[in-house]
């Protein structure tokens, strides 16, 4: 029998204690071929290497209204099943620049409708000033970052710029972490 995982789960006969090596109902060919096809299946489904589920893959991210000049970047996904969780450090350098409306594409797949985004941003500019940010769905395909910020008795997002929450310079830093649910 092939094996039918991952589409649906495999049921075996088990073998009792009084059954013959070649008993007819429970062939003992056949389970050893029935578990090795199964086996397989499931290393298929994992993957091989160290970290084979959730491992974690390099990208280059797409962003909106943001030039990464002789800045750097480190980015980073994990994708498991339907939910992709990514990391994202960017360092502006002297050419680097941020007009506005920052936004980051999705390393893998559209987001699903829906409350499915959840994450975080530390905004930290080069003296000791961090602020905390957050991100809301832009489109399937990108997240929006930003700024929480008090306007009178409201708090209210503000995206980021050039000039807000800071005017970005060499050193400042943009971390991203968050995770969607992939359609």
């Amino acid at each position: 029998m092939a094996t039918s995982f991952p589409s649906s789960l495999d049921s075996f006969t088990n073998p009792s204690a009084s059954d013959a090596l070649d008993s007819v109902s429970v062939p003992h060919a056949d389970q050893h071929a029935n578990l090795n096809d199964a086996m397989e299946a499931v290393q298929t489904k994992l993957g091989t290497g160290a970290g084979t589920i959730g491992t974690w893959t390099t990208f280059t991210p797409v962003f909106t209204n943001f030039t990464l000049g002789n800045g750097t970047v480190d980015a980073v996904y994990c994708h498991i099943n339907d939910l992709v969780f990514v990391e994202v450090r960017l360092t502006f350098g002297s050419t680097s620049s941020l007009t506005g409306g920052f936004t980051i594409n999705n390393p893998v797949g559209t987001a699903n409708g829906g409350p499915s985004w959840r994450g975080s941003a530390r905004l930290k500019d080069n003296s000791p000033i961090t602020y905390v940010a957050g991100f809301i769905q832009a489109s399937g395909t990108q997240a929006y970052c930003y700024k929480q910020n008090v306007s009178g008795s409201n708090i209210v997002a503000f995206g980021l710029s050039g000039t807000y929450p800071w005017t970005w310079a060499t050193g400042d830093t943009i971390d991203l972490e968050y995770w969607y649910r992939k359609a």
